[in-house]
């Protein structure tokens, strides 16, 4: 599982990806 934090100028948001899920959508995700 991954945990991420995605943040904009309206809020923070705490999440759970399970490992397809995110094997999915990882090259979608900017870590900066």
């Amino acid at each position: 599982m991954e945990f991420l934090t995605f943040e904009d100028e309206t809020g923070i948001v705490e999440t759970t990806f399970f490992p397809q899920t995110y094997h999915r959508f990882c090259h979608m995700i900017d870590r900066n």
